[in-house]
């Protein structure tokens, strides 16, 4: 019953991950091919796909260690490089996510001035990332294994 179980959980990340995978980098290649629709908006929604792809990508590992053994196998480096990078990832999603509710609120707020292009919105999503990587780098530098023989 318990391989039965961990096979049908498996089979639902391989789902999740694929799907993810592939809608993720569908809103790249929409974004990339149809210049008519790059707005604010739909900028910070490329951001959120990227750092939602990266999460997909790059930390699967970890969930699947985690459903398949009681013990973390894939390393110490291992180890501390997920903490920073999931929680960069997560960071800029919020992050990211916030900046959305920002700009729609200016939008509602100031309707006539929303309309033009905003001209910071480059460094606005690099400082993201920035701010993201700083916040989760502590995790990295604290995060520490127990090692079993």
């Amino acid at each position: 019953m318990c391989g039965v179980i961990l096979r049908f959980q498996i089979l639902l990340m391989c789902v999740v991950i694929l799907t993810s995978v592939v809608g993720n980098i569908g809103v790249l290649v929409v974004f990339s091919l149809t210049p008519t629709i790059r707005s604010t908006l739909n900028c910070y929604l490329v951001n959120l796909a990227v750092a939602d792809l990266l999460i997909t990508t790059l930390c699967w590992p970890t969930i699947v260690s985690r459903i398949t053994s009681p013990l973390y196998v894939l390393g110490h480096f291992f180890c501390r490089l997920q903490v920073l990078v999931q929680g960069t990832c997560v960071n800029v999603s919020v992050l990211t996510l916030g900046a959305v509710a920002c700009n729609r609120a200016y939008a509602v707020l100031l309707p006539l001035q929303a309309h033009s292009a905003n001209p910071r919105l480059v460094p606005l999503l690099f400082s993201l990332w920035g701010l993201s990587f700083t916040l989760a780098f502590p995790g990295f530098l604290v995060r520490d294994t127990i090692v079993y023989k």
